[in-house]
């Protein structure tokens, strides 16, 4: 429509109105374009925030990472093919190879020191035990009955025993007559294993079931040697006897055990004299092990003195008195 009149305030709302939708629009306009460097001004904000906190983060896991190896460093030196790294030696920096080398060092020296203090403390026990085995032996010689004793033969054996722990019995071996016992709570009431001395057993035993002879050789396991009854007891070599005792068998063996006075008392005049021990039942290398060490038997030092008369006398045991 064509105004017939153009009033001068129409025309001034109208170019101010004009004016002002411009300056809207600009306005609009300017804000729109701001927006987008706005967001990416948050953004580089957020991710350098966000950096910052994942530095941190990296700090506090490479913090804890660490405690963590700290902690699991003694078990990984708790065993000695454990690597202190699982890099390859020849893949190492200088200064990792630096590392490894100075805790590998610590780790030697601490397990060295470790085992010379453990060595100490087994060597300071076992001297305790000896120490308190030779205490127990005085006290008992203080107790010993002497009378009807040889004086001269008690002192002669009271020097041979000096002032290791034992008992001495020396006993005549046609006769049966006991000269001196000292130590006699040891001698005569308390049993002891027989160890080696169990041989002489397995060896009478071996002859009598015809299982070997004086002078017949045997050999020894894989060994290139070979020995006869005679060395095998000068020797005491285990593999001989183990051989003829699981040949003669256990009930042979515990038989022959009692004819020589094992496992019973000896009939002497003291009393509550022990019987010692023997095994009920064994099988298998078990009986050979025991025909060579004595396991699981029990004799008294007076019973090896009426065993050994036996063999010295031509095999009559004899009650000792």
């Amino acid at each position: 429509m064509t105004l017939k009149f153009r009033s001068p305030a129409l025309v001034a709302f109208s170019i101010f109105s004009i004016l002002f939708i411009s300056a809207s629009s600009a306005q609009a306009a300017h804000r729109a374009s701001k927006k987008p460097a706005a967001k990416a001004a948050a953004s580089k904000g957020r991710r350098g925030r966000e950096t910052a906190s994942s530095r941190r983060d990296s700090r506090q896991s490479k913090r804890e990472r660490a405690a963590e190896g700290r902690r699991g460093r003694g078990d990984r030196r708790a065993s000695r093919d454990e690597k202190l790294s699982r890099k390859d030696w020849k893949h190492m920096s200088r200064r990792e190879r630096m590392i490894a080398a100075r805790l590998e060092a610590e780790r030697r020296r601490r397990e060295a020191a470790e085992r010379a203090r453990q060595i100490a403390l087994a060597l300071a026990r076992q001297r305790a035990a000896d120490q308190a085995l030779k205490d127990e032996t005085a006290a008992n010689i203080q107790r010993d009955e002497t009378t009807g004793e040889d004086m001269e033969v008690r002192r002669a054996a009271l020097s041979a025993l000096g002032d290791r722990a034992g008992t001495v019995v020396v006993m005549n071996p046609k006769t049966g007559q006991v000269y001196s016992v000292v130590n006699q709570e040891w001698g005569l009431r308390r049993g002891f294993k027989p160890c080696s001395t169990t041989k002489l057993v397995t060896g009478l035993a071996g002859l009598s079931e015809h299982v070997i002879d004086p002078v017949q050789t045997v050999n020894i396991g894989t060994a290139s040697y070979s020995l006869d009854l005679t060395d095998s007891l000068a020797f005491s070599n285990n593999g001989y006897f183990q051989r003829v005792g699981g040949q003669v068998g256990f009930d042979k063996m515990m038989g022959y055990a009692r004819k020589l006075g094992l496992g019973q008392q000896t009939g002497i005049n003291f009393p509550a004299e022990s019987p010692g021990r023997l095994p009920a039942f064994k099988e298998g290398y078990a009986v050979n092990h025991m025909s060579s060490h004595g396991d699981d038997i029990e004799v008294t030092a007076i019973q090896l003195a009426t065993l050994t008369s036996a063999m010295a006398n031509g095999g009559h045991l004899l009650v000792p008195h």
